[in-house]
């Protein structure tokens, strides 16, 4: 019945489902004809093998692997292939085969839910997957659905979410706190991956209504997360209305991000992002929008953000940070011409172009208040025009004309801490957005990811007499400043000590001056004697953040004071 869960939960951490058996070291057969090759009769078709717990390159044909030669023929010197019509499985390898381990696939997926519901799958090991293109967790037409806390692994695709059009189906996924991997065996040439199968996806998102992603685990896939479907470029109900947050998603062969398709309310954010070659890509997003929002883009050795194949979608970038170690070639990209997009508050450190967009008809692009910092000359591309400096960049193009080229101020980026220094030029300078940076510390949004704690207390510069001295006046004043706007000052934050001479004495009132600089008016009384006003530290006073007026150094409250004679 509907709310009623069917749970598959996996108690500790022992319940491993394993879709391979393990190959036995006698099964080899030496080939005639050419050396570091073998083979095996297993008579069925397999889109996975692993040697040694890691995934071998498959080879587009036989004669490639003979050849030792990948996908657009990159020299590849292991791998194998499985001949369908003799059903033999082929290696290539440095080593006799007897020498490694074997995991051959004998099953596709772990779990294959076909037009269930409420179904709650958590505390998995999955691994070696992969007579077709093999999941852990194959959802079609499922609708309430939670994939939770599992370990999935050597597979093309951990999760794959997909809708066949059906109204009513396909809706309400939840995928969280998994971790998800597929090491290679050696390091692969992008070129011999692109195009094939070899193009591994942690997370494939093409149901129907509603997905949350948060808290994933994401590295060594060729793709990180693909959302929406280039096979349905006008379709809306494809993934519509999709969270993607904090997750961590590194050594990615290709895009950590791959929104592609309608892509209508995708929001991508507070995600960590770390070597990959393209943190997301837009390729193309035909509706929208996309929101990106408070992610970080860490070495990236391609570019950060890229857009392609006439992308018109709208797409939302605020506070992003993207900084790479590495002379990658651009922060952001147009490899075509696109369309739509609005960037705010976001910092772009790259090592050449920070943009680069060489065709003309790009066009409804709206940037503003972003930090574009890259040591190289010419630093923006505009309709193949090169321009050095975000000046002639915003005169061309009217974009970015609040932009800075500061250096970002990162505080060590290189170790993953993407807070700002006290001295960065990004603090205080971004742009307010109701409803994405209202909770800002300081006089303004800072740019960039990280909004900075920098908090600097509240103190007492100066409690002076502001009136003649000695005195017989029945009113007297003092002259009260703060270190920083405060507020909450008043007559119960004062305290008058007085002679035993003098009675009567009071404070009358506290009059601003400005936010910083109060006068204090005082009664004082009958008699003569010294009269002296203090300031105890009852955490009433407070600046705009909301921080308390601080404290000398060993004691627990202030008193500041002054006599009057």
């Amino acid at each position: 019945m509907p709310g009623s869960w069917i749970q598959v939960k996996a108690e500790g951490g022992g319940a491993v489902l394993d879709g391979s058996d393990v190959m036995a070291p006698d099964v080899w057969t030496s080939y005639e004809s050419k050396p570091y090759i073998w083979y095996t009769r297993i008579g069925y078709w397999i889109k996975y093998l692993a040697r040694d717990g890691k995934r071998m390159y498959q080879y587009d044909y036989l004669d490639d692997l003979l050849n030792a030669r990948g996908h657009n023929g990159v020299p590849m010197s292991e791998g194998w292939y499985y001949d369908p019509n003799t059903g033999k499985l082929y290696v290539r390898t440095q080593q006799e085969p007897k020498k490694y381990s074997w995991n051959l696939p004998i099953f596709n997926r772990a779990f294959y839910v076909d037009g269930r519901d409420w179904i709650w799958i958590e505390g998995f090991e999955m691994r070696f997957y992969g007579t077709g293109y093999g999941c852990g967790a194959c959802l079609k037409d499922a609708s309430h659905i939670v994939v939770r806390r599992n370990r999935i692994h050597n597979m093309q695709n951990p999760v794959f979410l997909e809708w066949n059009g059906a109204e009513g189906r396909g809706d309400d996924t939840r995928i969280e706190y998994n971790e998800m991997y597929d090491v290679l065996d050696s390091p692969w040439a992008w070129n011999a991956q692109k195009g094939t199968s070899m193009e591994s996806i942690a997370i494939v998102l093409r149901g129907h209504n509603g997905a949350i992603v948060r808290g994933n685990t994401i590295h060594h896939y060729f793709n990180g997360m693909y959302t929406s479907s280039s096979a349905a470029l006008d379709n809306p109900g494809v993934m519509f209305d999709a969270d993607i947050y904090n997750n961590r998603i590194y050594a990615i062969g290709d895009d950590a991000f791959e929104p592609e398709g309608t892509c209508v309310n995708h929001r991508f954010r507070n995600n960590t992002i770390d070597s990959a070659l393209v943190g997301i890509s837009l390729a193309p997003v035909t509706m929208g929008p996309v929101w990106v929002l408070r992610n970080t883009f860490a070495n990236f050795t391609g570019r950060s953000v890229k857009w392609d194949r006439y992308s018109d979608g709208w797409v939302f970038m605020y506070h992003n940070t993207s900084w790479t170690n590495f002379n990658a070639p651009n922060a952001l990209e147009f490899i075509s011409p696109v369309r739509n997009s609005v960037l705010r508050n976001n910092i772009f450190q790259g090592g050449i172009y920070s943009v680069e967009a060489r065709n003309p008809g790009a066009f409804g692009h709206d940037w503003n208040y972003d930090n574009w910092s890259t040591g190289f000359g010419s630093r923006f591309k505009w309709e193949n025009v090169d321009y050095p400096n975000l000046n002639q960049f915003c005169r061309a193009s009217g974009l970015e004309c609040n932009g800075h080229e500061s250096t970002p101020g990162l505080t060590y980026p290189a170790g993953a801490d993407f807070s700002l220094l006290p001295t960065s030029a990004n603090i205080d300078r971004g742009l307010f957005i109701p409803g994405i940076n209202d909770g800002f510390y300081g006089s303004a949004p800072d740019i960039g990811a990280v909004e900075s704690f920098i908090v600097t207390t509240p103190a007492v510069s100066a409690l002076v007499r502001a009136d003649v001295n000695p005195t017989g006046a029945s009113i007297v004043n003092f002259n009260i400043v703060f270190s920083k706007s405060v507020t909450g000052v008043d007559v119960t934050d004062f305290i008058l000590a007085a002679d035993p001479s003098i009675t009567g004495a009071s404070v009358l009132n506290v009059t601003p001056v400005n936010e910083a600089n109060y006068i204090v008016s005082v009664n004082t009384g009958s008699g003569s004697g010294n009269l002296r006003l203090d300031l105890p530290d009852d955490d009433s006073i407070r600046d705009a953040n909301g921080t308390r007026l601080g404290h000398r150094r060993g004691q627990r409250r202030i008193q500041w004071g002054v006599l009057f004679h």
